[in-house]
């Protein structure tokens, strides 16, 4: 998983700037064709758009294919090289022939660090991106992919036993020979005895360190590089390198970097754990903001599926209703997890609630939300760095999703109507709202999923008891599915679309003004007649807005306003009731 996100990173870079196109991950062992299946399978589930043959292995049998992969980053082409230290050693050269073409038409995409070292007849430049896959063990496995030599394997590992036996046969050490057993065993990675294995070992640290070194250096070869250049690497390094050894050394501007990260960590600062937190959650927020993307662009195509993929949408919505928060992703139904599984968010301890951050005026469906941390502290920390890295704007405020203080409007609601909430659970909602929970749903899926299909199923079960004769989404035609959330059938047989609505009453206006035009081409290209947007609650007390309702006619093509369902105290509309009741045709079999 640590791999597939840094690959999902670079994937990222790359889309947000295309000449970042060269990246390469060091891993302990070759990757076999059937991992490469696996990351291309993942990344296919996550609905990410990739190149043919992003994925190019480089073994010590095929070192030749380097200069294959050195003309696809030439080109403008995307590629990841996949290998690890045994195929390329550290003299290995990575940079590649920039081709002039292609410089002029995205120089702006590359900084020259210092013109009078560049050659400007071959120019070269350094590749966009490296992870490191933090060591497992010392040394490697001598048939691995034929790299070692078993001999020179022999002499290595027999150096390294009789060099601890010498430390217990003289008399400069205290050491036990269980003490120097031990210490081989953490040394070849045989034992875990302390937790830390072999990594409790200087000469281990040191080694991780030397290879982070080796590694960083392949990034600072020429003088062109691309503006965004990203470091990846696992953290598991962080607590297993000798910083001081670093520290000694400093060979290159990006180890520099690191050990200042680290000197900040040792140091006790903050900064560094909310760099840490950053990290740590890139790959969570990544996943978070696909499925809000998925989300968004199904929601905008459900007119062009099939009725067995707008039945999976309806039974998507429904059990999204019904879980407002789960305790294991194991409750979520296998013909659903697939989707469902990203609409979720995992919390660190059981609560009903978490903060997050993202720009509603430029983002209403919450596709780049740019943290999430179910700790207030922690998030603002992370808010306070976005917003030093200048990111966000020093005004944003951190924003909260509060099941039990969110839907204290449902509860008002019930407490006035209390069959509501006795058929909501005879139908298996989650209505305990104060219950916590391990996951959480995401912004965009409580926004844009949760809020609609609650308040679209108290609507109906409204029009049920009243027997108003409405039809929910699964009877709209193939071709207006998702348009609007149903229809009701009129005394005159003619048809009136239902709108529901959840946004603060408070901004009525602006919702007229964002959606009419909205509402309007749907209802135009609809075959239906009208149209009513019903707002599922008072959020202000006193509410200075007014219906604009059907009790006067129902003209053709025209949208009409309702700006509650629910008073503020949590009483029904009476008079959107009053004009429903003259207006709509009865049926005592109304879809539940």
């Amino acid at each position: 998983m640590r791999l597939l996100s840094a690959i999902i990173n670079f994937l990222q870079l790359n889309q947000k700037n295309p000449s970042c196109n060269a990246f390469i991950v060091y891993t302990n062992a070759i990757i076999r064709s059937d991992e490469i299946s696996w990351l291309n399978q993942a990344l296919n589930v996550l609905n990410i758009e990739i190149p043919e043959n992003l994925f190019k292995v480089i073994s010590s049998q095929n070192r030749l294919d380097i200069s294959n992969v050195k003309k696809t980053w030439s080109n403008g082409h995307l590629q990841i090289m996949l290998t690890n230290k045994q195929a390329l050693g550290r003299g290995t050269n990575l940079q590649y022939p920039l081709n002039k073409e292609y410089y002029q038409e995205h120089k702006s995409n590359f900084a020259i660090i210092d013109q009078r070292f560049v050659d400007w007849d071959n120019p070269l430049v350094d590749i966009s991106g490296i992870y490191i896959e933090s060591l497992t063990h010392m040394f490697e496995n001598p048939n691995n992919n034929g790299i070692e030599d078993l001999d020179t394997f022999k002499i290595k590992a027999a150096h390294t036993i009789y060099e601890q036996y010498e430390l217990f046969d003289s008399n400069q050490t205290d050491l036990s020979y269980r003490d120097i057993k031990t210490r081989l065993q953490r040394y070849f990675g045989k034992s875990s005895c302390t937790g830390n294995s072999m990594w409790d070992l200087l000469p281990a640290q040191d080694a991780v360190a030397a290879e982070l070194e080796q590694i960083t250096g392949r990034l600072c070869r020429t003088n062109i590089k691309t503006k965004e250049m990203l470091i990846q690497y696992d953290y598991n390094f962080v607590n297993r390198i000798d910083w001081d050894y670093l520290n000694r050394k400093r060979t290159n501007v990006l180890m520099e970097d690191l050990i200042n990260q680290n000197t900040n960590k040792l140091s006790s600062k903050e900064i560094y754990q909310t760099r840490i937190l950053l990290l740590k959650q890139k790959q969570e927020l990544f996943l978070i903001n696909s499925a809000a993307s998925f989300l968004a662009k199904r929601a905008y195509n459900l007119r062009s599926l099939n009725r067995n993929m707008q039945d999976q949408w309806i039974k998507m919505r429904e059990w999204i209703a019904k879980h407002s928060k789960i305790t294991t992703l194991d409750e979520i139904p296998d013909y659903l997890r697939k989707t469902v599984e990203g609409f979720y968010y995992h919390l660190t301890k059981n609560n009903t609630k978490y903060y997050y951050y993202h720009d509603q005026s430029s983002d209403s469906d919450f596709k780049d939300v740019l943290l999430i941390n179910s700790d207030q502290v922690k998030a603002q920390k992370i808010l306070d760095y976005l917003k030093e890295k200048k990111e966000v704007s020093v005004n944003v405020q951190l924003s909260t999703l509060n099941l039990e203080k969110d839907n204290e409007y449902l509860e008002k609601i019930f407490e006035k109507n209390p069959w509501l909430k006795t058929n909501l659970l005879k139908e298996g909602y989650d209505l305990d709202f104060s219950k916590k929970g391990e996951w959480l749903l995401t912004p965009a899926a409580y926004n844009n999923l949760y809020k609609a299909a609650i308040s679209e199923k108290i609507f109906a079960l409204i029009c049920q008891k009243y027997h108003l004769d409405f039809h929910e989404m699964r009877d709209l035609m193939q071709n207006e599915f998702e348009r609007f959330d149903g229809f009701l059938k009129l005394k005159d047989k003619r048809i009136l679309y239902v709108d529901m609505k959840n946004y603060d009453s408070r901004k009525t206006t602006a919702l007229k003004e964002k959606v009419d035009s909205h509402i309007q081409n749907k209802l135009n290209d609809s075959s239906g007649n009208a149209a009513v947007i019903i707002n599922f609650y008072e959020f202000e007390k006193e509410n200075s807005y007014r219906n604009q309702g059907i009790n006067n006619g129902i003209d053709e093509k025209k949208i009409y306003y309702y700006t509650y369902l629910f008073h503020h105290n949590g009483e029904v509309n009476h008079i959107l009731l009053r004009d429903l009741y003259n207006k709509v045709a009865r049926n005592d079999s109304s879809s539940k």
